[in-house]
């Protein structure tokens, strides 16, 4: 290496730190926590999506106000509901 480039890389690494592409380990932590934060936004998404369907069904089939006064009829009253909008959801698809 000839003394100019010597010299200059002796300045550029005392004034700016070092020189060339960060290391390797920092890309990958970055890498790891945008995919995280990518996962959490996609389990949001997911997680309003599914309670946005659920609260116009319940709008929608009467499942705020449950009819059957049996042991576990609130389940079913429910369970009749998610079958109503499924069946529903697929008619309109056929």
């Amino acid at each position: 290496m000839n003394e100019a480039r010597q010299w200059l890389v002796k300045k550029t690494t005392s004034i700016s730190g070092k020189i060339g592409r960060k290391h390797r380990t920092y890309c990958r932590k970055a890498r790891q926590e945008y995919l995280l934060f990518n996962k959490r936004k996609r389990k949001r998404r997911e997680y309003n999506r599914i309670e946005g369907a659920i609260g116009n069904i319940k709008n929608h089939y009467g499942l705020d106000r449950i009819r059957y006064s049996i042991e576990s009829g609130d389940e079913l009253w429910v369970r009749l509901g998610l079958l109503a909008a499924n069946l529903k959801t697929a008619a309109s698809k056929a």
